[in-house]
């Protein structure tokens, strides 16, 4: 009885691996049997790859020689592909007859390896099932057996249906709109617009009431500080002359950023909009500050083009075609962007934005270049220690770990040590299989990292590596998931467009239907599409007033 239920689970599991392998993947030379002009509608070709310095190969050939000898009647091809192997067509038909049990079976010869480089094998034997030109099932020849086969030869594909894509409603809707824009009819690509948003299929599952067409509410433009009128003098004169403007001489920080790739630019996309200067330093800074971006003049159309739906905040980036060589540390022109950061009108630092010292980042950061020196040098003597700390964690036992994260925890963390400490953090309890401290040091891990979008993320992760914890705090996940996407919305809408449907799912799973409707609702209002609305929205005149 037991062995119907385990063909017809075999069954059921190769109408789900099939996958097409075109009759050109086999190879052109043949030592015995022919090569077939068609793969067979009926019945089963197996695929045996071989070498003569294989050993494993040469003791599964008796096996795949008894395979051969039950199924040949049944409409089961077995096909040896020797593989890897320099030896002529002679000396490897001679070396065949010389096997203790001489295979019978077809022989093939592809030297170069190009049938298992096709499909990803990297290691032999390894056999492969066909059925009608897809392939069913790969493996070690050693696991397969006359019943398998026949399943492997028995089995249907089921008939395929044509599942309607979810969003071509939505997609379709979309390029009409961007065709009514392109022609100037602001008002048909707003109205087409907001129907390809409640097409949407976030748009079924959203809040009741909720209207999707809305999008989230526009953020208006922070009020600009006005700029002291200052001489520019010394350091900060060349960058004055690059804005048009003298730079502020007030206690505000002051990061004049500087995007050069016009490549990366011309072919920005809602997903890379976060990696605008004035996004990724509004995350990296913690305290008030202002930013004014400098771009390729050529980039223009395309820049104001992507910041007009997203309101963009403070004064809009600069654009100019010459910039001078050294300026902001680093002279070239396909490169991420670079800052020079200015306080009092005094440059403290330049260089690329990726290595802005942690100084630089701090809570209350450094007034005058000789305190930045001073904290980047204290910066780094809290590196090493944190790095010295780091490998004992790795080797430590779990008491004396634990004694090493309080040590590390009691003192804030530079950025990006929140991400590798999470999985340590959780480590102990996993060790242990002890559940409760796991959702104890869970709970503590959301409230510390609360504003660490990277260590949410490895905190998700880690969560589910732990199948046991993962089951039992599905709520606390949706809430990490529902933290990132806010961390990330207006910065970057499809990557909160994504994290809110993490959370609406997740909290779904919870069985909290009306917070996943509300999640849902929130993800459709933060998505690409209804910032595009507002862009829409932007060009339409004002109506009349009585």
């Amino acid at each position: 009885m037991r062995l119907p239920l385990a063909l017809a689970a075999l069954a059921a599991a190769l109408r789900l691996c099939a996958e097409p392998l075109p009759l050109e993947a086999l190879p052109e030379t043949f030592l015995r049997g022919e090569r077939p002009d068609a793969w067979p509608r009926e019945g089963l070709v197996l695929l045996e790859c071989w070498a003569r310095w294989c050993g494993p190969c040469l003791r599964a050939m008796p096996h795949l020689e008894a395979l051969h000898q039950a199924l040949k009647g049944e409409g089961v091809r077995v096909v040896g592909v020797n593989v890897w192997d320099r030896a002529t067509d002679r000396e490897i038909l001679d070396f065949l007859a010389r096997q203790p049990t001489p295979p019978t079976y077809d022989q093939a010869v592809d030297r170069a390896g190009a049938l298992p480089k096709r499909l990803g094998v990297k290691g032999i034997p390894h056999a492969i099932a066909v059925r009608g030109g897809d392939v069913v099932w790969q493996g070690h020849p050693a696991t397969l057996t006359a019943e398998k086969l026949r399943a492997l030869r028995d089995a249907r594909k089921p008939r395929e249906e044509a599942k309607p894509d979810p969003l071509a409603a939505t997609l379709a809707l979309e390029a009409r709109a961007d065709a009514a824009a392109a022609r100037g009819d602001w008002a048909a690509a707003q109205a087409l617009q907001a129907q390809a948003l409640r097409a949407h299929p976030l748009a079924a599952k959203a809040a009741p009431g909720a209207d999707p067409a809305a999008g989230a509410p526009a953020l208006g433009r922070l009020p600009e500080r006005p700029c002291a009128q200052t001489t520019a003098e010394g350091d900060a004169a060349p960058y004055a002359a690059l804005l048009g403007e003298p730079l502020p001489a007030d206690g505000l920080p002051t990061l004049v950023a500087y995007w050069p790739n016009p490549f990366w630019i011309a072919k920005l996309n809602w997903a890379t909009l976060a990696s605008l200067p004035d996004r990724r330093l509004a995350k990296a800074l913690p305290y008030p500050h202002r930013v004014l971006t400098v771009a390729p003049a050529k980039a223009r159309p395309h820049l104001e083009k992507l910041l007009a739906p997203l309101a963009w905040r403070g004064p809009g980036p600069r654009f100019a075609d010459d910039v001078p060589p050294g300026l902001f540390g680093v002279d070239g022109r396909f490169n991420p962007p670079f800052v020079a950061y200015f306080r009092g009108g005094r440059l403290l630092w330049k260089g690329p934005l990726e290595a802005l010292p942690a100084a630089l980042r701090a809570p209350t950061p450094p007034a005058t270049p000789e305190a930045a020196q001073a904290a980047a040098k204290q910066e780094e003597a809290r590196q090493e220690a944190l790095a010295g700390a780091f490998r004992s964690l790795r080797s430590a036992a779990p008491a004396e770990r634990d004694a090493l994260l309080r040590g590390l925890l009691g003192e804030p963390l530079p950025r990006g040590w929140g991400t590798l400490l999470l999985p340590q953090i959780l480590a102990t309890p996993y060790q242990a299989k002890d559940l409760d401290e796991g959702k104890r040091r869970l709970d503590w891990c959301l409230e510390t990292f609360k504003d660490d979008p990277g260590a949410l993320e490895m905190l998700l992760k880690v969560v589910d590596a732990w199948p046991e914890l993962a089951l039992e705090t599905v709520p606390r996940q949706s809430r990490a998931a529902e933290r990132l996407a806010e961390l990330n919305d207006r910065d970057d809408p499809a990557y909160a467009q994504a994290w809110f449907t993490v959370a609406a799912e997740l909290a779904a799973r919870a069985g909290e239907g009306d917070r996943a409707a509300a999640l849902y609702a929130r993800a459709l209002a933060a998505s690409p599409a209804a910032c595009r609305l507002r862009q829409f929205r932007a060009h339409l005149p004002a109506l009349p007033t009585r």
